[in-house]
C-alpha cells in the first residue's frame, strides 16, 4: 500500500489552513512533522478532525515505522486528556 499517497490525500481533503466555524472538533496538525524537520510556518500546519488526524498519524507510522512518528501515534492511541489509557478507534474520535 502507497502511505504516502494516501497521506497526501488525507491532507488534500481533510486539511484545513484556517480552522472551520463549526460545531465539529478540529487539531493542528504538522504536515511535515517537526522530528522530520518540519516547522510552525503557517503552509505546514492544517487543521484536520479528530478522526483525521488520528489516521494521519497511523500512516505516518506506516510510513516511517520505529522511532518518533511510532511514539507520537503510540500516545494518540493509549491516553486521553486525564493521561487514563483506552481503547482507541477512529469512530470515537469522530464522537468527540
Amino acid at each position: 500500500m502507497d502511505y504516502s499517497r494516501h497521506y497526501q490525500q488525507l491532507i488534500a481533503k481533510h486539511g484545513y489552513v484556517t480552522k472551520p466555524d463549526d460545531d465539529n472538533y478540529y487539531e493542528r496538525h504538522h504536515v511535515i512533522p517537526k522530528s522530520l524537520g518540519g516547522s510552525n510556518k503557517p503552509d505546514n500546519l492544517v487543521y484536520l478532525t479528530g478522526k483525521a488526524h488520528y489516521v494521519a498519524h497511523y500512516l505516518l507510522f506506516k510510513m516511517y515505522g520505529d522511532g518518533p512518528m511510532s511514539t507520537a501515534f503510540w500516545n494518540m492511541s493509549i491516553a486521553n486528556q486525564t493521561g487514563n489509557r483506552r481503547i482507541p478507534n477512529g469512530r470515537s474520535f469522530e464522537t468527540a
